[in-house]
């Protein structure tokens, strides 16, 4: 009878260590709808770092938010109530906005990606934010719209942080070299038909137009904008970096000047072994997303897996100075994880870098 106890025992010793082994990062993202392809490019990469030698012990719990903030704070409190994660990620603006509060009441670490707002992390002690912000992206983009010769232009945001964040920081760096922005209209992400506003934002007679909105709300308003005018330049960020807008937009794409993240397959020799690797698991380029993806799920495998407590995961997280396939990683003063841009324009169904 002893010896059964003791088998017994060393059974569930065994099984608990196993266990307390196992990293657990929680996705609360947004895999379905129409702005769905963002988390999915994530996922991407997430999935090919659980595939190397040193992510074998992690397992990615996935939830579907339905870009909804209700959903993903009911799923922070599953992930981090339930499945026990040892930190989350999210993405896009509102999805974040949502979960800040979350993270920092339960004290476990947040990731933000694709999400641009400038100070979202600001004065936060457990929410980081990996992405470019909009001034990193913005004001490297106002430079070369200045530098191709415009010099007036009118917008047309969603009227939300990415939008409005979006133009300050452009109008900021713009006004800044001399240019001039003589107005514009600010809708809501759902909107179908802006074609009024369109017309009306025109008729101030703009060198150029810059607009930010996503997927489809971004689709229909540049086609919208082509019909009114089709000749304006149209100026834009990172939501144009997509295939379904590019897919969507078809011809009137061309000529269009945007900023978005930036990565160099030759960077590192662990930045070449990802882009081979990611071609041979898609059959296509990695996009900056997938990159974003796999770099976050690489660091926070490490940190937990040598952390005992979230503390300490949050700690390494704060502290940072970590090699990537996107280069040497690092948080800022106001927990931002520094990403690189470039600004780029769209001819002939290629984008092309400026």
């Amino acid at each position: 009878m002893k010896k059964i106890v003791l088998i017994i025992v060393a059974i569930v010793t065994f099984i608990s260590c196993k266990n307390e082994n196992v990293v657990k990062i929680g996705a609360d993202f947004t895999l379905t709808g129409d702005v769905a392809w963002w988390s999915l490019e994530l996922k991407k990469g997430m999935d090919l770092a659980l595939e190397d030698a040193d992510c074998q012990n992690v397992k990615v719990v996935y939830e579907d938010n339905g870009f909804k903030a209700a959903n993903a704070v009911s799923i922070f409190n599953k992930l981090t109530q339930i499945d026990k994660v040892d930190a989350v990620v999210t993405c896009f603006s509102p999805m974040a906005e949502a979960l800040i509060p979350q993270a920092e009441s339960r004290k476990v670490p947040l990731i933000a990606s694709c999400t641009s707002a400038t100070n979202i992390t600001k004065d936060k002690k457990w929410s980081f934010r990996d992405f470019f912000t909009q001034k990193e992206q913005c004001f490297p983009l106002a430079e070369t719209v200045y530098k191709e010769g415009f010099r007036k232009g009118v917008f047309m945001v969603i009227n939300d942080d990415y939008g409005t964040d979006g133009i300050n920081q452009f109008k900021l760096k713009f006004e800044e070299l001399g240019g001039e922005i003589l107005g514009g209209e600010f809708f809501a992400q759902q909107t179908r038909s802006s074609r009024n506003e369109v017309i009306k934002v025109l008729s101030n007679k703009p060198d150029f137009i810059f607009v930010i909105a996503r997927d489809q709300a971004l689709i229909t308003l540049c086609k919208q904008i082509r019909e009114a005018d089709k000749d304006i330049q149209i100026v834009g960020i990172n939501a144009f970096d997509s295939p379904v807008i590019w897919e969507g937009l078809g011809e009137s794409a061309n000529g269009v000047i945007f900023s978005s993240g930036y990565f160099n397959e030759n960077q590192n020799e662990m930045s070449r072994e990802f882009y081979k690797s990611y071609k041979a698991k898609y059959n296509e380029e990695p996009n900056y997303n997938a990159v974003y993806g796999y770099s976050i799920l690489k660091y926070l495998a490490k940190f937990a897996s040598e952390s005992k407590t979230p503390e300490e995961i949050r700690k390494s997280i704060e502290n940072m100075s970590e090699e990537s396939i996107r280069g040497l990683l690092h948080s800022d003063d106001v927990h931002g994880i520094v990403g690189s841009i470039g600004v780029y324009k769209r001819d002939k169904n290629v984008t092309i870098m400026l």
